[in-house]
């Protein structure tokens, strides 16, 4: 027979054991539906530069292969045409909110960009 001690050991550690699978399974929708977001917003971010810039497929694929290579912005701005790049930097100035990085403003950071500084865009 069990002591009434270990019956509440026993059920306090099902309860946590409930817990945690209710954690996890609520940790991975979070999970699933952060990714899909991120998918979306990749879908419009490319939208976006292909009818803006006029991006093409093979660009963005020689982005991809320059991030798999572990390159940074700085590296894909050269698989930009100057025209792309002028036009690009036309738009960050006329639109600062949603043309600094991601479009986020960190604070003290009002109306600038991370790296616009004299530093030649081409």
């Amino acid at each position: 027979m069990r002591s009434k001690h270990q019956a509440t050991t026993i059920a306090a550690r099902a309860g946590m054991l409930m817990a945690l699978a209710a954690g996890s399974i609520l940790l991975s929708q979070a999970s699933i539906a952060e990714s899909e977001s991120k998918e979306d917003r990749r879908a419009q971010h490319r939208q976006h530069m292909q009818e803006q810039f006029g991006v093409t497929d093979d660009q963005f694929a020689q982005m991809r292969e320059i991030r798999s290579n572990g390159g940074s912005r700085e590296d894909m701005k050269a698989v930009f045409s100057d025209e792309q790049r002028e036009q690009m930097k036309q738009w960050r100035e006329q639109n600062p909110r949603e043309g600094g990085r991601h479009g986020k403003q960190g604070k003290g950071q009002k109306g600038q960009h991370r790296g616009s500084g004299s530093q030649d865009e081409s």
